[in-house]
């Protein structure tokens, strides 16, 4: 059983057999109306027991068979009282009787009675030392709960870590990549731009004036663009680093 929920069969087992304890060591009066009154008490404690045993499951560990064990048998005692109780309801002897104690007494015999006291204290004892081991299971099993959870948080945290990493690692390989594909265009025009001046200064005597205004605006061009890759390439560089 699951230990929050056996909590609650067990609770409900520690209420009736708290009830029934009270109930056949009473000494006062046994009247009709407190006959019904307590009755009906017991019905709805034992009611209420049996519908957690019937939801609650059924456990596969030692421990939790054994807690449904008991709490079946307080639910037995209950119904063996519900049985006594009815029999003196059959009998109208609520006058004959002065208690709870002396009528279940005068049904079942000083023997029974006294067993029945018996189990019901051992009952209690055990009840109680199952409560103490199943809320110490709840709490370690919500620790565990609690410890998975921060796990898989982190877990799940890493590999989004790990993802956003890649893709940084992915933008910085296109960025160093589109760095050297600049230079080397900066480089190639840096060599065209070099060799038609040169060669504008040697033919420059030569060219018409027509020719020589089409050569100057040509390399002026290139120095233009060769400037421009060249701011493009600071940037790159900058964003990189950043």
């Amino acid at each position: 059983m699951e230990s929050v929920a056996i909590l609650g069969v067990v609770g409900n087992a520690i209420q009736l057999v708290d009830f029934t304890t009270k109930l056949v060591s009473k000494s006062r009066s046994l009247q009709h109306s407190g006959s019904l009154v307590e009755q009906g008490d017991l019905l709805t404690l034992s009611a209420s027991l049996k519908r957690d045993l019937e939801l609650a499951p059924a456990g596969n560990t030692e421990n939790d068979i054994a807690t449904r064990s008991i709490c079946e048998k307080c639910f037995d005692i209950g119904l063996e009282i519900e049985i006594a109780l009815a029999d003196t309801n059959k009998k109208s002897s609520y006058g004959k009787w002065k208690s709870f104690r002396h009528a279940l007494k005068a049904i079942w015999g000083a023997e029974k009675l006294a067993d029945m006291q018996g189990r019901l204290t051992m009952f209690s004892q055990q009840l109680q030392q199952r409560t103490q081991m199943k809320t110490h299971e709840a709490v370690t099993d919500m620790h565990v709960d609690v410890i998975r959870a921060l796990n898989d948080a982190t877990i799940s945290s890493t590999k989004e870590h790990e993802a956003t990493r890649s893709d940084i690692q992915s933008l910085q390989n296109e960025a160093e990549r589109q760095a050297h594909q600049l230079r080397e265009e900066i480089n190639t025009l840096r060599s065209d731009l070099e060799k038609r001046i040169a060669e504008s200064v040697v033919k420059s005597e030569q060219l018409s004036k027509t020719e020589q205004n089409r050569l100057h605006q040509f390399t002026n061009a290139t120095y233009k663009l060769w400037a421009a890759k060249e701011v493009m390439l600071a940037n790159i560089s900058t964003d990189s680093e950043k």
